[in-house]
């Protein structure tokens, strides 16, 4: 109808040019067919203004959708080794940033940003930065944990005389431009030939490794620092009926925890 036509918005538009899916070409007809017909409109007076007229496609938009696929994709244990062997001679710090996020699940800025407060007699205590507030602790009796290699990479650093805050200085004053680290290291990946996964693939074969020893998805969302069991099942690559089994789980445990209250 005429008054649905007028209630449009540069927001509605938006939405349905950038964020119903489709090629680029695909969106790039949207946006001119909508122009079009708001033009029509105009000179039928049914609308006053075009609201598509300053709506562009957004490529930024697209390609970060297409980087989180990528995240999504786990780093297999072959992959794992072969990166090792890769970045031996060609960036160590690297090397050992890989190592630690294969073992611990950490985000990259958790690894690039390591502290030497975070290495404890018990094992690490780390406050992730995305969450702050959160404390998680990866206690050193945990042996998917603390593999052979991160435990000689632990002795290596300890051996080492700390200086200053972080471990690896260099890599946490590039933290400032995430996207740049995280391009660099994907850069790496790809000459290694291991090609559309990135340093999140650590984090995603983490979470699959613990799984896959038995863990159950409590504890995987623990060791993680996820908030919602939900987050944790798209990281272990769960069906979407899985999905809401883990959300009515996660609706239970709460209820469970409010009545012990």
């Amino acid at each position: 109808t005429d008054a649905s036509i007028a209630s449009l918005t540069e927001s509605h538009v938006f939405d349905f040019v950038n964020c119903s899916g489709g090629k680029a070409s695909t969106r790039t007809l949207r946006i001119s067919a909508l122009r079009s017909f708001f033009e029509w409109g105009q000179a039928k007076g049914y609308v006053i203004a075009n609201p598509s007229k300053l709506v562009d496609v957004n490529y930024r938009m697209m390609r970060v959708a297409e980087i989180e696929t990528e995240h999504r994709q786990p780093i297999t244990e072959e992959e794992y080794l072969a990166m090792l062997e890769f970045l031996q001679l060609r960036d160590p710090v690297f090397r050992d940033m890989t190592i630690l996020g294969y073992c611990t699940g950490l985000r990259l800025c958790d690894c690039a940003c390591f502290e030497w407060a975070s290495i404890v007699p018990e094992g690490l205590v780390i406050y992730p930065m995305k969450t702050r507030e959160t404390r998680l602790i990866l206690p050193v009796e945990e042996p998917l944990i603390f593999r052979p290699e991160m435990q000689e990479l632990l002795a290596r650093l300890l051996a080492r005389q700390p200086d200053g805050h972080y471990v690896w200085p260099d890599k946490a004053c590039r933290m400032d431009d995430t996207s740049f680290m995280s391009s660099a290291y994907r850069a790496q990946l790809e000459k290694a030939g291991i090609m559309g996964k990135g340093f999140h693939g650590l984090r995603v074969a983490f979470a699959r490794r613990l799984r896959a020893a038995g863990k159950s998805i409590f504890d995987v969302a623990k060791v993680m620092g996820h908030r919602s069991l939900e987050t944790t099942a798209e990281y272990l690559g769960m069906s979407t009926w899985e999905r809401v089994r883990m959300k009515q789980l996660e609706r239970a445990d709460n209820s469970g925890a409010a009545a012990a209250a």
